[in-house]
């Protein structure tokens, strides 16, 4: 698939990387590295697909104008567009019959599949409990971006990725969220978040931090048979799997561990899946899009928020 990458920031260039011998041209207004600064200098008739990796201003006119022109679209999370123009652009992909995609790669993280399958064979029983962390140290560096340091920062950038995985791991079902918080610590944006929702009767906690100071992703769901953590990413090497199976009436668990220590697999196989879409056209939904769109929209109007002064 002939591909250009548009926007070469850091993930635009993991892209660029992983896309290798399909990639036929970037562009960058800013990046001296693109072949282009501006798409409508692109030779259309020699793409067969675009990847976005632009501040969430552009996401719309930039997506709008490789559908019209009959062009796959796959463009990094998260895309904070209204209702309406969600919908437009799913009806334009399913009128030209080209395939759109947010790109959330946590998705195809080992660990993360697993479980996936664990909790669709009921393999721990009735989901009680999830607790979610995705955290790093870089305050700083997102309050020297001038477009990433924004009113929702950490939330739209880190808990997004959580929030998505639970619509992935429970099949799509919908999250109700009773509570959210988010601080404002060192930087204008917000640089900690926490939201505690339910899906179904599961409860539901996830956390993002710019305040960190380290990498760090879990992943915790406990039932009724046991639990399952996941630690840390693959593109950190360091990325774990364990089991507790439960036993009863109390008592220490059976565990078991595994280790997935292979870089970048997840952007990888995100995009060996896209190629995937692409080849069949599938038909395009933003539903789930919407209603992750729809939460992160409201947050400030629905919820407490705090502003905290560093000493």
């Amino acid at each position: 698939m002939r591909t250009v990458v548009v926007g070469l920031g850091q993930r635009g260039r993991i892209h660029a990387s992983i896309v290798g011998e399909d990639l036929v041209a970037t562009v960058d207004p800013i990046n001296s590295s693109a072949s282009h600064t501006d798409i409508r200098d692109l030779e259309l008739n020699k793409i067969d697909c675009a990847i976005i990796c632009t501040p969430e201003n552009t996401k719309f006119d930039l997506i709008y104008f490789f559908l019209k022109n009959q062009k796959h679209v796959l463009v990094e999370k998260p895309l904070l567009l209204t209702f309406d123009e969600l919908k437009k652009l799913e009806q334009l992909a399913n009128e030209k019959s080209v395939v759109l995609k947010v790109a959330y790669n946590l998705r195809f993280e080992s660990g993360i599949k697993n479980l996936k399958e664990e909790l669709n064979r009921r393999k721990l029983g009735n989901v009680y409990i999830v607790r979610g962390f995705y955290g790093n140290g870089t305050a700083k560096n997102i309050k020297n971006s001038e477009w990433r340091d924004s009113k929702n920062a950490v939330a739209t950038d880190l808990l997004v990725h959580l929030i998505d995985l639970m619509y992935y791991i429970f099949n799509d079902k919908n999250l109700k969220i009773e509570y959210f918080r988010k601080a404002s610590i060192e930087n204008l944006g917000a640089d900690d978040a926490l939201l505690v929702g339910l899906v179904d009767q599961v409860i539901v906690t996830l956390e993002a931090s710019y305040l960190s100071w380290q990498n760090r992703f879990s992943l915790q769901v406990v039932g009724e048979k046991g639990a399952i953590k996941i630690d840390g990413l693959s593109k950190w090497k360091n990325h774990n799997y364990e089991k507790h199976v439960r036993v009863s009436p109390s008592g220490p668990p059976i565990i078991s561990n595994e280790c997935f220590e292979v870089p970048h697999v997840a952007d990888e196989l995100q995009w060996e899946d896209f190629k995937e879409n692409m080849r069949e056209r599938s038909k395009v939904s933003l539903e789930k899009d919407i209603q992750i769109a729809s939460v992160l929209a409201n947050l400030d109007a629905s919820f407490s928020e705090r502003k905290l002064d560093a000493e």
